[in-house]
C-alpha cells in the first residue's frame, strides 16, 4: 500500500508484471497501471517512504529491481539468493533485505540478503530458519519478522545489527501436528 494510501500494489508471479490499483475514498480499488517488470516471477513487493520507488523480488532470477512507482522503469537491479521471495525496507530506505526461499546453508536454515538500497550491493547475510518467505516490517521497533514455512517459527531480526535476536516457535507443543505454513502476518497497530 502506498504511503499515502492511495494505491495497492500487487506482484504479478508469472504474469512479470506488477499491478497498480488505485484506491477511492471509499476503498474500493481500480487497476490504474500495469507496470511490465524483467520476467522472473515477481514475488514480494516493497514501496519506499515516498511512494515513488516499487523494490520487487523476482524469484526465478534470485534477483531484486527497484522501479519507479510511477512511470513502472526499471531503474536498477541487484543479486539476491536462490529464489528471493519476500522483502523489506529499512525505515530510512537505505537497506533492502531479502528472503532467499531456496538458499540453505549448513544444517538446513535459510538466508535473508542484506542490499544496499543505492548499490543494491551485497552487505549481509543473516541465517534464519528453513524455507524464509514473507518479511513482516516493524522498522519503527527497529526490527523485521522472517516467516521460516518449512520449519513453522519466526525468526526476528534486529535491524541495529542484522542478527537474529530471537525465534517464535509458532506449534505450541512437541507433539503438536506440523502443517502451519505461515505465509503471511500483520502487526497489530500497539
Amino acid at each position: 500500500i502506498s504511503p499515502d494510501g492511495t494505491h495497492v500494489y500487487a506482484a504479478g508471479g508469472t504474469s512479470a508484471k506488477i499491478y497498480d490499483y488505485a484506491l477511492d475514498a471509499q476503498g474500493l480499488a481500480t487497476l490504474a497501471n500495469t507496470i511490465d517488470t524483467i520476467d522472473g516471477y515477481p514475488t514480494g513487493l516493497a514501496i519506499s517512504a515516498d511512494g515513488t520507488k516499487l523494490y520487487a523480488t523476482h524469484y526465478t532470477l534470485d534477483l531484486v529491481a527497484v522501479y519507479d512507482a510511477a512511470s513502472g522503469a526499471k531503474l536498477r537491479a541487484g543479486q539476491a539468493g536462490k529464489y528471493a521471495f519476500g522483502i523489506g525496507l529499512s525505515a530510512d530506505g537505505t537497506t533492502l533485505y531479502v528472503s532467499n526461499w531456496g538458499q540453505k546453508k549448513a544444517g538446513g536454515d535459510g538466508l535473508v540478503t542484506v542490499l544496499d538500497e543505492a548499490t543494491m550491493a551485497k552487505k549481509a547475510e543473516i541465517v534464519v530458519g528453513k524455507n524464509p518467505e514473507r518479511i513482516v516490517d516493524d522498522s519503527a521497533h527497529g526490527r523485521l519478522f522472517v516467516l521460516n514455512s518449512d520449519q513453522e517459527t519466526v525468526s526476528v531480526i534486529d535491524l541495529a545489527t542484522d542478527t537474529v535476536s530471537g525465534t517464535i516457535p509458532l506449534l505450541t507443543a512437541a507433539d503438536a501436528p506440523t502443517g502451519v505454513f505461515p505465509l503471511g502476518a500483520a502487526l497489530s497497530p500497539v
